[in-house]
């Protein structure tokens, strides 16, 4: 895009509030501007999950998601329903993956 000498205004858009910047183009010159921009939805949290004694199966939201201690990374943020089940039985709670902290530990025995 070529824009005459002097400041400019430039508002940028994406899934966030918008961004503007100022840029100031001298004539007879290129500028170029680094701007970095988050990735389009929310970042995928994570849920570790530890019982005593370990091997309890674990499912989210109704998907099995292996054994005990296990580390499950692709979960987005908001409430996820997490079921233990072993031979000593079973528990069922919702836990809640946010969009601050990303991570959440489950511990039971």
């Amino acid at each position: 895009m070529i824009l005459p000498a002097g400041v400019h205004t430039v508002e940028l858009h994406g899934t966030g509030p918008a961004r503007t910047i100022s840029v100031n183009v001298v004539a007879g010159t290129e500028v170029a501007q680094y701007v970095e921009l988050p990735k389009g939805g929310p970042a995928p949290g994570q849920l570790q999950v530890r019982t005593e004694p370990a091997g309890a199966r674990v499912t989210v939201d109704g998907v099995p998601r292996g054994a005990s201690p296990v580390t499950i990374g692709d979960l987005t943020p908001g409430p996820h329903a997490v079921a233990l089940e072993s031979d000593s039985g079973s528990s069922k709670q919702t836990v809640t993956i946010s969009k601050q902290a990303r991570r959440r530990r489950l511990w039971c025995s």
